[in-house]
C-alpha cells in the first residue's frame, strides 16, 4: 500500500489514524533481525525490493516474502534455492521461481501501478558459456 493511499483512506474514514499509524511505524526500514527490509525503495527508485536469497534459510525467505506480501505487494530474489521457492510458494502460491535464473519473483497491486522492469538484478553467470542466451531469454520474461 503506497503512502498517499494511506493518508486517503484516513481521510475518507476507511483507516484510523492508529492504523496508519502503524502501517507507517516499519517505514522506511522494517528489521526482523537477521533482515532490514527497504519498503522505501520504490519510493526512492521507482521499483521495489531485491532479495539476496543465498545464505538465508527457507524459513528467512519466507518471511522477507510474507512481510513484502502484507505491504507493497512486489519483491524480486536472486540466488534463489528450489526449498526457498517451495517454501515462500506454500503460503504464497502466486510467487514465480525460475531455476535456472535462480530469482523468485511476487508482484501485486503495487506492482500493477509500478512501471519498467525490476532493478538491482545482475545476470552473475560470465562464467557459464551458455549465459548470453539465458541472459536474453530472462530479460524478456522478467519484464513488468
Amino acid at each position: 500500500m503506497e503512502i498517499r493511499e494511506i493518508l486517503e483512506k484516513v481521510k475518507s474514514g476507511e483507516t484510523s489514524v492508529a492504523e496508519a499509524e502503524e502501517f507507517l511505524r516499519d517505514l522506511p526500514y522494517e528489521d526482523l533481525g537477521f533482515a532490514r527490509l527497504d519498503h522505501h525503495r520504490a519510493l526512492r527508485s521507482g521499483f521495489g525490493e531485491v532479495v539476496y536469497c543465498e545464505g538465508k534459510s527457507a524459513e528467512q525467505v519466507r518471511d522477507i516474502y510474507c512481510h513484502f506480501a502484507g505491504r507493497e505487494g512486489r519483491v524480486l530474489g536472486t540466488r534463489a534455492s528450489a526449498a526457498q521457492y517451495e517454501a515462500v510458494k506454500a503460503v504464497l502460491p502466486e510467487v514465480v521461481y525460475d531455476p535456472v535464473a535462480r530469482i523468485l519473483k511476487l508482484t501485486g497491486a503495487a506492482a500493477a501501478q509500478t512501471a519498467g522492469c525490476g532493478a538491482g538484478r545482475t545476470d552473475g553467470t560470465g562464467d557459464d558459456p551458455g549465459a548470453p542466451g539465458r541472459r536474453r531469454k530472462r530479460r524478456a520474461a522478467w519484464r513488468c
